[in-house]
C-alpha cells in the first residue's frame, strides 16, 4: 500500500541531494515543466519566463494571488 509520508519523505530527501540543504532552506518555487516543454507554442520568450518565474516566487496559495510590484521584478 502507498505510503503518501514517505514518498515526501524521499523526495524531500532528493532534493535536499541535488540543491544542498543550505540553497533548499533559501527558498524554492515550483514551476510547471509543461510551460518550458511548451513555451513556443505559449509564445513565451525568455524575458515572459523570468516575469514568471518571478510571479510564482510571491505565489505560494491558490486564494492569494502575486503582488510583487513592476520595480521589484525589475531589480
Amino acid at each position: 500500500m502507498p505510503n503518501p509520508q514517505k514518498d515526501i519523505l524521499a523526495s524531500a530527501k532528493q532534493n535536499e541531494k541535488k540543491w544542498t540543504r543550505p540553497v533548499l532552506q533559501a527558498g524554492w518555487s515550483a514551476f510547471p515543466n509543461v510551460i518550458l516543454e511548451h513555451q513556443d507554442q505559449l509564445e513565451l520568450d525568455s524575458t515572459d519566463i523570468n516575469i514568471l518565474l518571478h510571479l510564482i516566487k510571491h505565489w505560494w496559495y491558490d486564494g492569494n494571488l502575486p503582488h510583487p510590484s513592476k520595480a521589484s521584478i525589475a531589480k
